[in-house]
């Protein structure tokens, strides 16, 4: 491609000399503007599933370590390294088949669910569904966490010195302490994950709220717009066509409740555009260009119906004979600094008769709500005639009421012109945000339902541990501590472990929250609202998840627990 663009540059200098040409693979280009949620997407969907697998490797190992001195004995009485396997098999398989068979069902029901709420701008819809590809990854997921866990009774019935083992307290053996270890490990990384989770939310949400504030340019609401694709079999001439236009602009703005009414060749906010340069006149200068420059071609009364404002000159007329334009306030600026722009003449090209400006208009978010730098010009429709045309009908009530009579005054200037799309302005911006909007609620669901599986985890953890504490509990509490002491102490090491998985993950977030650049706007990546407001809720979480364990040592009844012993 860059060999054509050099033999371009060199055949046609004046149109070419700075032409470039820019590849993309089919599978990008068909991605297109999803290709980045989906990533976003992803990493939120294996973030969820690896905290699910760090919670389900905790509750294994609190059973294995429960049931190690069972273990023990069994290998004491002669029980194979095999058949401890395959009874650890026989209670692990069946709870392992069961989840999955449940997730299996959950996923087909849930893509079914979700399904029709896809964005339009989400690629492949028809394709999604729980293929075999899918299958064959959770039969994996299942056949490598069951080998892991049957790791631990063979690793246990290998153990020589079964006299040691069954001597040792689980509370206070060296297995029981490293394996009290990976779990606080397992929590924290919960909590890391987690926490990486809500912020990339968090910034997913605030992004969106911003982009709802933004100001378009134009006036979405009380809009209605219908796509016209003019048949040049049927009116062949420029005039024919110009003329059939303006009759379906009468008959519709002679409607009750139309307020005004106006056509331009494409929405804002519609899909993508062309670009291309204008050269423009200087007083006493040679003329200049401004390149990429957007240009939609309008009838009269397309601002008003738009909402555009006006801001120096006048709109287009039904009386523009001469070539007239209409350019934005960039344009203006740019093209005549500190100048009016009003009666100054622009024009297409080198070979393309000059315009005279009647009119300024403000700027408006053309191509892309999030910032649109481009700049733009309006061409009259009546001296530049375009084949596919969108006809905007402003109203004070409900737009759709007007569909009915919009449709009947169209069907009166030609019984087979077709009118479709029909679609608010309100609904045009909406489609817009649809893909952000599914990304953002997609993403805080996988951060909530992580949220309720850290706090599992971290309640799992210290309830585990008040338990194989009983005695120490009970213990203090003879020697005159009191209630608050034990319920503090069972609170700091909660809040320990939630502590330090916090910080883990608010420099895990810093680091891939730059990944999120592309999808932000109004905020940074490290957005300090965000950043504070998560660790607090995460913390928040955490003290809630150790407060009823906590509670339960406060009561524990000294007596009991030394009898218990």
């Amino acid at each position: 491609m860059n060999i054509i663009a050099t033999r371009l540059a060199r055949q046609y200098p004046e149109k070419n000399k700075d032409v470039r040409f820019s590849v993309t693979s089919l599978r990008r280009d068909i991605a297109g503007v999803a290709r980045k949620p989906l990533i976003v997407l992803l990493g939120a969907a294996l973030g969820l599933l690896l905290i699910g697998c760090c919670n389900l490797v905790n509750l294994l190992l609190a059973h294995a370590l429960t049931r190690s001195r069972e273990t023990a004995v069994r290998s004491a009485l002669g029980a194979t390294q095999a058949r401890l396997v395959r009874q650890a098999a026989a209670e692990l398989i069946p709870i392992l088949l069961v989840g999955s068979l449940l997730g299996v069902l959950a996923a087909k029901w849930g893509v079914q669910l979700l399904i029709p709420w896809l964005p339009a701008a989400l690629p492949r819809v028809d394709e999604i569904q729980v293929s075999l590809p899918v299958l064959l990854f959770s039969g994996a997921i299942l056949c490598v966490t069951a080998a892991l866990m049957l790791l631990l009774p063979a690793m246990q019935g290998s153990r020589t010195d079964l006299v040691a083992t069954l001597r040792e307290d689980t509370r206070t053996s060296s297995g029981a302490a490293g394996k009290a270890t990976i779990r606080n490990l397992l929590v924290v990384c919960q909590v890391a994950l987690t926490l990486i989770l809500l912020t990339g939310a968090g910034l997913l949400i605030r992004t969106f709220a911003a982009l709802k504030e933004v100001n378009p340019g134009f006036r979405p609401q009380g809009v209605l717009s219908f796509h016209l694709e003019i048949p040049r079999t049927k009116y062949a001439g420029d005039d024919q066509a110009a003329a059939f236009c303006h009759r379906i602009l009468e008959q519709v703005r002679s409607l009750r409740g139309v307020d005004s009414a106006g056509m331009g060749n494409r929405l804002p906010l519609d899909g993508a555009s062309g670009l291309s340069s204008i050269e423009f006149e200087r007083t006493n200068q040679e003329p200049a260009v401004l390149e990429a420059t957007d240009e939609t071609t309008v009838t009269p009364g397309y601002f008003q119906a738009m909402g555009i404002q006006m801001l120096q000159g006048r709109a287009f007329t039904d009386q523009d004979t001469p070539w007239v334009v209409v350019v934005d306030e960039r344009v203006a600026r740019l093209a005549w600094p500190g100048e009016n722009p009003i009666g100054k003449r622009v024009r297409g090209g080198p070979h393309r008769p000059w315009a005279e400006v009647v009119g300024a208009v403000g700027h408006i978010r053309h191509e892309k709500l999030e910032d649109d730098q481009r700049l733009q010009i309006y061409w009259n429709y009546l001296q530049r005639i375009r084949d596919y045309m969108t006809l905007v009908v402003r109203t004070s009530g409900d737009p759709r009421l007007l569909v009915g009579p919009v449709l009947g005054a169209i069907k009166t200037v030609d019984p087979d012109q077709p009118a479709y799309p029909v679609r608010t302005m309100t609904e045009v911006m909406d489609r817009y945000l649809a893909l952000r909007w599914f990304n953002t609620v997609l993403v805080s669901l996988f951060a909530g339902a992580s949220l309720l599986l850290a706090m599992v985890g971290i309640y799992g953890v210290i309830a585990w541990t008040v338990r194989q504490r009983t005695r120490e509990i009970g213990v203090r509490m003879a020697l005159g501590a009191q209630r608050g002491a034990v319920l503090a102490l069972v609170l700091r090491n909660g809040l320990k472990l939630a502590s330090t998985g916090t910080a883990i993950g608010v420099i895990g977030a810093l680091v891939l929250s730059q990944l999120l650049r592309g999808l932000l706007f109004g905020i940074g990546p490290t957005d300090p609202l965000t950043f504070a407001a998560v660790p607090l809720l995460l913390v928040s979480v955490a003290l809630l998840a150790c407060w009823l364990p906590a509670r339960s040592a406060a009561r524990v009844n000294p007596m009991e627990a030394l009898r218990c012993e």
